[in-house]
């Protein structure tokens, strides 16, 4: 774990939009999902949209 928080741009080897920062993001939930589909190739991934889709927390009232 302790090396896992020295990483401060994770990206899924580019299938992520945003990068993750281990060091900072450690227990937020992240509101932002990104998609990727498999390439007609069928060799690769490649990301559906240059921005993820992004929601917002709301208060369940419990």
């Amino acid at each position: 774990m302790k090396g896992l928080r020295g990483v401060t741009d994770y990206d899924a080897d580019g299938m992520m939009v945003n990068k993750i920062n281990y060091a900072t993001d450690q227990g937020q939930l992240d509101r932002c999902f990104d998609f990727v589909r498999v390439a007609a190739g069928g060799d690769r991934f490649e990301v559906v949209s240059p921005q993820p889709l992004c929601g917002q927390r709301f208060d369940t009232g419990q």
